[in-house]
């Protein structure tokens, strides 16, 4: 049963929404623009922001972290608003700081070191998620680099139900547009040398 209330809790709470919450670093501009969770945009300097590690607040024995980015009052103190990167790992995990130098290196540095770095994207900005790219990517977030045909076995009981819902949760969410001043901003020059489609 408990099963069965998790998997049901992540269906209503992925699905009818958007596909995914992009960010977008603009080194030029040095704005950081964030999709909500209600579909609106955070638009924060890039400066202005105070970034940290923290503990997702999931439980299920997990303790994953992530680098959050708070955007603070004019106090210095309060935080209004906060988001997260798009990874989690255990809190010493060497990758969950390569992201975050990743981020810093590109913003303060330029994307001449950083660029050449990046193996594959994803192909989700104008299209959603494939199931088996889903898959893989929920198998990851479950068993991180854990051989498959041994823990799939083990974990089939549970991976089958999520990947259903999650796929389901991607057919029903629709796919983030930036708004057009996003757009206008975040403008790539056509000889642009670091391009990646």
């Amino acid at each position: 049963m408990p099963l069965f209330g998790a998997g049901l809790w992540f269906l209503l709470s992925e699905s009818f929404s958007l596909t995914h919450f992009p960010i977008r670093f603009n080194r030029r501009n040095r704005m950081v623009y964030v999709f909500r969770t209600n579909g609106s945009v955070l638009c924060a300097p890039w400066d202005e922001l105070f970034f940290t590690l923290c503990r997702q607040p999931r439980g299920g024995g997990l303790s994953l972290w992530e680098v959050r980015a708070h955007v603070l009052a004019s106090d210095g103190t309060t935080v209004r608003e906060t988001f997260a990167l798009p990874f989690a790992a255990r809190r010493h995990e060497p990758a969950l700081l390569s992201l975050w130098e990743f981020v810093r290196r590109y913003m303060e540095d330029g994307p001449q070191d950083t660029v050449p770095r990046i193996a594959r994207l994803t192909p989700i900005s104008q299209q959603r998620e494939r199931f088996w790219h889903g898959c893989r990517r929920l198998w990851s977030e479950l068993v991180g680099g854990a051989p498959m045909p041994v823990m799939f076995g083990l974990l089939a009981p549970l991976f089958t139900p999520l990947a259903i819902t999650r796929q389901f949760a991607k057919w029903t969410s629709r796919i983030p547009v930036w708004p057009a001043e996003v757009e206008a901003a975040c403008e790539i020059a056509a000889d642009d040398p670091y391009v990646k489609e």
